[in-house]
């Protein structure tokens, strides 16, 4: 993919995404098998995506699923959209969404969204109390399985001061 996407980026065939000026230009990112497309809102640009895509499957012996791809679109005119959503066979999604448990927002994460980890986490100890487990099992199950909950989260978002109180 990295291959792929740098070859399109020199010919100019993709323009890919510049969060801040002189800042490093993204065209994708991958998470484990996940991939995530970054672009201009361009017909030429989902056609240069889609010959990624193609000669990627190709290569690798498997085919995007259709069905679990989404596209999102920021301040896109909406005829683009379709285009670029037909082009590419994606599903249009719009934010608040989840990736990977982890909420997708245009604005800053707010206290209530951890408190829904939290609570999870306090449902998972409720749990743990009932079951017939000796003080030591409920230790180290407690350690692993909440120090690794909160993680991820912590990895992709900041948490507000209150929560990681």
């Amino acid at each position: 993919m990295v291959v792929l996407s740098s070859k399109l980026r020199i010919t100019g065939k993709i323009q890919g995404l510049q969060l801040v000026e002189n800042g490093q230009v993204l065209t994708h990112q991958q998470f484990v098998d996940d991939t995530l497309l970054q672009g201009i809102p361009t017909v030429k640009e989902a056609l240069a995506y889609k010959q990624i895509l193609n000669d990627f499957a190709m290569v690798i012996g498997t085919e995007v699923n259709l069905s679990k791809s989404k596209i999102f679109f920021f301040n896109t005119n909406i005829v683009i959209q379709g285009n670029i959503s037909r082009i590419l066979g994606f599903q249009r999604d719009s934010l608040p969404s989840k990736y990977l448990g982890v909420p997708l927002t245009a604005k800053p994460l707010h206290k209530s969204i951890w408190e829904l980890l939290i609570n999870k986490m306090q449902d998972k100890v409720r749990k743990w109390t009932i079951r017939s487990l000796n003080l030591a099992g409920r230790l180290v199950l407690t350690k692993t399985v909440l120090q690794s909950i909160p993680v991820f989260m912590l990895l992709a978002l900041p948490a507000p001061k209150g929560v990681l109180q």
